[in-house]
């Protein structure tokens, strides 16, 4: 190769226009779901107030499944290609942060007291398992 010069490859680092331009779209993108959610997350706990977490967490996958079944019907877009995005987007998270869904030592604890407050709910005597004898 005397006297030419190859063109140097395309490397992770270079941002070309095109790349840009989508990369833009992500982020407009992104930054439209994650408002919308927060809208749609404030009007459900001004509904059902702030101490009804379960109710909150249950109307945003509510709200979430309608919205995805619209894009599956109107956009041409199938359930796993909207899980595909999903999990590529966890996985950028936890690149990002990879502690980013650990669960603290105060959540599990919580959790547990829950779980020990069930259980004294529960009473059992052998006659609930046992007919006349």
């Amino acid at each position: 190769m005397k006297g030419k010069t190859a063109k140097p490859a395309v490397t992770k680092t270079q941002v070309t226009p095109a790349k840009k331009k989508s990369a833009n779209k992500l982020v407009e993108g992104l930054s439209a779901f994650l408002q919308a959610f927060k809208e749609v997350e404030s009007r459900l706990k001004e509904e059902y107030g702030d101490e009804s977490e379960d109710e909150i967490t249950s109307g945003l996958i509510t709200e979430l499944a309608s919205a995805a079944e619209v894009i599956i019907d109107s956009e041409d877009h199938s359930s796993a290609f909207i899980a595909s995005a999903a999990s590529t987007l966890e996985d950028a998270l936890k690149e990002l942060d990879p502690d980013v869904f650990e669960r603290t030592e105060e959540e599990e604890e919580d959790e547990d007291e829950d779980e020990d407050e069930d259980d004294d709910d529960i009473d059992l005597d052998e006659d609930d398992y046992y007919e006349d004898r």
